[in-house]
């Protein structure tokens, strides 16, 4: 609930403060975030207290302030808003992606995280589906709907007795290029489960030059950092 708002000056500049009461916190966050601060407290305080807060912390929120986000392989900028349920908004021209949702401990953050990713990475095989089906129904192998999952260690899998596809979440922070190399690779071990010629010969005529893409692939990293709010 938001309780408090008004206007902090640092080094004559002007900064808004919000002040939330969430009863579910064991301690204040702070977070600095362009020209806001956001501070989220399990009780009430007066303005004076909040501003000993932030003037305690001010040094570690702008150390902290310069959070970013990689998505399909483009820098972004990263911003968080407190809202009652999860939304987000990507901004390409202007290099940024907002958040919103209900910050109750820092693990939230990666929650929110995950959640964009996954939903990314659903649009963008949906989207592309027609494609990925024509070119796989050209070597006799019917396209899976695969399931989304936000697995750092292992960016696809294709589970030979349920004959079910797993792509890792995590393939958003990537060039869209390397989910079409995951996903044909993940479809042609329905074929070939092992990694023999033959495979490689069916995933080339699938995506092309796919040993240089894999080998690109293999030296980004599956997984993102974030700096945490100030506690």
């Amino acid at each position: 609930m938001l309780k408090k708002e008004f206007i902090y000056n640092y080094q004559d500049n002007p900064i808004h403060v919000y002040f939330y009461i969430r009863r579910g916190m064991t301690k204040i966050t702070i977070a600095l975030d362009h020209n806001e601060i956001k501070v989220n407290s399990p009780r009430d305080y007066t303005k004076e207290v909040i501003i000993k807060f932030i003037n305690k912390s001010m040094g570690d929120l702008i150390n902290k302030s310069d959070d970013y986000f990689t998505l399909w392989g483009q820098r972004l900028n990263l911003q968080f808003g407190v809202a009652d349920k999860f939304s987000y908004l990507v901004d390409r021209d202007n290099g940024l992606v907002s958040i919103w949702g209900k910050i109750k401990k820092n693990s939230d953050y990666d929650k929110y995280l995950n959640l964009l990713l996954k939903d990314q990475v659903e649009k963008y095989i949906a989207y592309n589906q027609d494609t990925y089906q024509e070119v796989l129904n050209s070597k006799g192998i019917d396209f899976i709907t695969p399931i989304i999952d936000n697995c750092k260690t292992r960016r696809g899998c294709y589970y030979i007795n349920t004959q079910k596809l797993k792509i890792s979440s995590h393939m958003a922070l990537h060039n869209p290029k390397y989910l079409d190399l995951v996903i044909y690779h993940e479809h042609a071990h329905i074929k070939y489960f092992n990694h023999r010629q033959d495979f490689h010969e069916l995933l080339e005529s699938l995506i092309f030059n796919h040993r240089q893409l894999q080998k690109e692939l293999n030296k980004q990293k599956n997984s993102f950092s974030l700096k945490k709010w100030y506690t």
